[in-house]
């Protein structure tokens, strides 16, 4: 029979998700069911066929003859002839392999509940099972290459099927060749991830290696990771397995908290050539009580704080690298680069130590769960001689195809960053070699924008050209509106009472004279509405989102109207506020420029959106922000502790400096609030 070809596997393999689709099967459980299956009638038909060849060969069967033993009531065709209670028959099967194979497939197989009927009835097993059972998976029908490559498929068919999820398991492969090409790792050298997900790191290794002319097998005994999570764990597993590697070493674990390769001769953590991850984005709680005495010494530069765990994984990372030719690669939110306090000492503790060679700012939304711009920190423990005391900053926000969930790296803008990245010189608007005194001069930040500027489109029309082509569109517009009216009128949808109030016309004389900030007028300046950018991102602000922060401003609750009262015309200290700012699409209720500092006020309906209120604070605390938190009871109740409590926050985020900025006025702290007693109590 001819083999199999990817794509016959590929779309036979996507048939068995279809089936579980509407069934009581969540899609985001769909990989712990498929995947197993797939390793599952692999093993069974390469059995069959090592069987075969020993009793031609020798007359009788012998258990050496085989990569895997499948015990006789363990065998595929057994569970596919079961009558009833096939998903119990199914979890013996899986697990008598496992214990017959212990060395490398003990646990391979995960915790999928096989025998609750109640999720995957007898019906729906038989079905899965048929159809896996219309393909044979022997190597004689399928190479190794090609299971593992539709391995790989389905793996990222469901993280596109699950998109919030998918971050906790894959890396977009684009980014994945990426930066396994910076470091660009030598046959027999050591692979460790600490965060490796499906094992798709490693992989690529083996597979940069393989396609450089090296021989792959030499990686075997010398791939290391360590995953969280139990079924992700068993799908690295399954996934390297079936790309023929065999002698590898993915634990389960919390790496942060039990890190599990350490290295008895030093009593420290074990070291590794290439180091690389895709770590959990500003993970919270991950582990700080542990560090603030960590028997690893992986703290050397600062203890990260317990709101994020970014250099908590940075920290591990470089504590892991081999100490003469130790390189490594992590994505990172791109808040990393900027964050201020104990963040920022531990930056400026990495670039003292020269460790740092290169910051790539990759596009937004590339990646699953999150549509945050993320950046590759490259680090090396020994620079090349000629890139000692630099470092490669590169914008590469503008490479990539936008999609319509999901924008995508490609090739093409791979090839190109490595291009500049191995080069290591300037490129007009897009990189530069900058100094790590330069970087001192700018207080140890990494914000991509300090060094490198955006080019300037050349097609930006001259300024009086601009303006005509806007009055121009605006009297479009406007005809367009009365041609609509005219036509809802004669069919009867509009009555004269529901007509607008005529407008003035357009002031079209001073609209560029000074006025007040388009935030506090809602956008409008001179009569014209202009197209505001928000103050954090510089990101253009709809029409919509202007006018939904105005119907707020119009409506605040008494609590927010009486922290307004306490806030407005610099009243708290001499701080500047603003009232339901736009920032990164959302409306925060008030917002110092200043001290990066926003304050939510939560009603009654946040009870029932914390998710969304949690995403929102990690999306603001990315940007650099702190965010402050309280009810319209607290405020009501006790405006007085809630100012205090105001007061401290922005004198710890962004104490005045001298001679400049709001300066905190003698006895500021005892005013009486405005809209409550002392006691707090509303007056």
């Amino acid at each position: 029979m001819p083999k199999l070809t990817l794509s016959e596997l590929e779309s036979h393999l996507w048939e068995a998700a279809n089936i579980l689709r509407g069934s009581p099967v969540d899609r985001t459980d769909w990989k712990s069911y498929i995947l197993p299956l797939l390793f599952f009638k692999r093993i069974c038909d390469v059995w069959d066929e090592e069987h075969q060849e020993a009793i031609e060969t020798y007359g009788e069967d012998f258990d050496d003859e085989h990569r895997f033993q499948v015990p006789q009531d363990c065998h595929w065709n057994v569970v596919r002839e079961t009558p009833a209670n096939v998903g119990t028959a199914l979890q013996n099967a899986l697990r008598g392999i496992e214990a017959a194979n212990q060395k490398h497939l003990y646990g391979v197989f995960g915790d999928a509940q096989w025998s609750n009927k109640d999720r995957l009835p007898d019906a729906l097993l038989k079905d899965l099972i048929e159809h896996f059972s219309a393909l044979e998976l022997g190597n004689s029908r399928a190479a190794s290459d090609v299971i593992g490559d539709a391995y790989e498929y389905l793996i990222k068919q469901f993280a596109d099927a699950t998109n919030r999820k998918a971050g906790e398991f894959y890396t977009p492969r684009s980014v994945v060749r990426l930066m396994v090409s910076i470091l660009d790792p030598q046959e027999g050298e050591t692979i460790y991830d600490p965060a490796c997900g499906t094992g798709g790191m490693l992989l690529a290794a083996v597979a940069h290696v393989r396609e450089s002319g090296g021989d792959p097998r030499t990686f075997f005994g010398k791939l290391y990771g360590q995953e969280k999570n139990l079924t992700t764990a068993s799908v690295a597993r399954m996934n390297l397995l079936l790309h023929g590697i065999e002698d590898f070493s993915i634990e389960r674990g919390d790496t942060l908290r039990s890190p599990v390769f350490t290295d008895p001769s030093t009593g420290g953590l074990a070291s590794f050539n290439c180091v690389i991850a895709n770590p959990p984005f500003s993970l919270k709680q991950w582990g700080r009580e542990i560090w603030e005495n960590d028997p690893w010494g992986r703290a050397f530069a600062g203890l990260p704080s317990d709101n994020s765990g970014d250099f908590a994984w940075v920290q591990h990372m470089v504590t892991s690298m081999a100490p003469y030719t130790g390189r490594m690669a992590v994505v990172l939110p791109q808040g990393a680069l900027f964050r201020g306090g104990v963040e920022g000492q531990i930056r400026r503790k990495l670039l003292e130590m020269d460790l740092i060679e290169a910051v790539i700012g990759l596009a937004p939304n590339l990646f699953y769960g999150t549509g945050l711009a993320a950046c590759i920190l490259v680090l090396r423990r020994r620079k090349d001689p000629r890139r000692a005391g630099q470092v490669f900053i590169v914008d590469a926000s503008s490479l990539f195809r936008k999609a319509r969930a999901q924008n995508h790296l490609e090739a093409e803008h791979a090839a190109t960053i490595l291009g500049w990245v191995q080069a290591f010189e300037d490129v007009q608007d897009r990189a530069r070699v900058v100094s790590v005194q330069e970087i001192q001069e700018e207080d140890w930040t990494l914000n991509i924008s300090r060094y490198v500027l955006p080019p300037i489109g050349e097609d930006i029309p001259p300024l009086p050209e601009a303006i005509a082509d806007f009055k121009a569109a605006l009297t479009r517009v406007r005809q367009a509106e009365d041609q609509l009216r005219a036509v809802m009128q004669e069919g009867g949808w509009l009555d004269d009472a529901d007509q607008p109030t005529p407008q003035p016309p357009p002031k079209w004389e001073g609209e560029f004279t000074d006025s007040p900030p388009c935030s506090e007028r809602g956008g409008e300046r001179g009569g014209v509405i202009m197209p505001i950018k928000n103050i954090v991102t510089g990101q253009r602000v709809t029409a919509a989102k202007l006018q939904r922060a105005k119907e707020l401003r119009q409506n605040m609750t008494p609590a927010e109207k009486m922290l307004w009262q306490n806030l407005r015309a610099n009243r708290l200290d001499g701080w500047h506020f603003r009232r339901q700012q736009i920032i990164d699409g959302f409306i925060v209720d008030f917002y110092c420029h200043r001290a990066g500092l926003v304050i939510e006020v939560d009603g009654p309906i946040h009870a029932t959106q914390r998710e969304a209120d949690a995403e929102r604070e990690t999306i603001l605390r990315e940007r650099g922000l702190t965010v402050l938190r309280f009810t319209n009871q607290e405020i009501m109740n006790n405006i007085h502790t809630v100012l205090n409590t105001i007061r401290q926050t922005l004198r710890a985020v962004s104490p005045p400096r001298s001679g400049e900025g709001p300066g905190v006025r003698e006895g500021s702290s005892d005013l009486p609030p405005i809209g409550g007693s002392e006691g707090g109590q509303n007056a």
